[in-house]
């Protein structure tokens, strides 16, 4: 059952990034709890409204990848760390940005489906 879960939590990161790259803002809400806590690499905390508003508006998803990705199960919540790799355009200066992250995420059972309620991301690189 857990290799089930891990599997299940693993495919919804993937579509995380893909959502991100193909500027599909309404998956990327569906992945995510609506009371979201998401903690970017600078600090900035934001609800998953403004999370979402703000990325959309702000920012361009050229790569998104997880050259790590671990999860760990505790009953109906699982926690993930890894790697962030990620080339991001800020809109409002035309800039490219290659940033490396620790990512810590929080899933849990939301709906009947695993959702992220928690992401931090701490830079590395």
């Amino acid at each position: 059952m857990s290799e089930k879960i891990i599997a299940a939590i693993t495919g919804l990161e993937q579509e995380r990034a893909s959502a991100l790259i193909a500027g599909d803002y309404v998956r990327l809400a569906g992945l995510n709890t609506d009371d979201l806590v998401h903690i970017h690499a600078t600090g900035q905390v934001e609800s998953k409204d403004e999370y979402l508003r703000n990325t959309q508006e702000k920012l361009e998803f050229l790569e998104v990848s997880r050259p790590t990705f671990d999860v760990r199960i505790y009953g109906d919540a699982a926690i993930s760390t890894g790697l962030l790799k990620q080339k991001i355009r800020v809109k409002a200066v035309d800039m490219i940005v290659d940033m490396e992250a620790a990512v810590t995420q929080v899933w849990r059972q939301d709906g009947g489906q695993w959702r992220c309620c928690s992401f931090q991301a701490t830079n590395i690189g």
